[in-house]
């Protein structure tokens, strides 16, 4: 086994700080929770895309219970 070590850099913003393209982008994620179903993790999970045309994608977390 290998190991390796990962550094990274992360910016942390307050939602005040951001743009507000960024702030409706976020607004639309939180939004796009209201649709998930997550009745087994009780994680509710939103996401927002904004594609290069302009338009927003957004989407959410569907969880299954399946016996396979």
């Amino acid at each position: 086994m290998k190991e390796k070590e990962i550094i990274s850099k992360v910016r942390i913003y307050d939602y005040e700080e951001l743009t507000d393209a960024d702030r409706e982008l976020i607004d639309k994620a939180k939004d796009a929770t209201q649709t998930s179903y997550a009745p087994f993790s009780k994680f509710r999970v939103g996401a927002a895309l904004l594609a290069k045309t302009g338009e927003v994608f957004t989407g959410c977390n569907v969880e299954n219970s399946s016996l396979g």
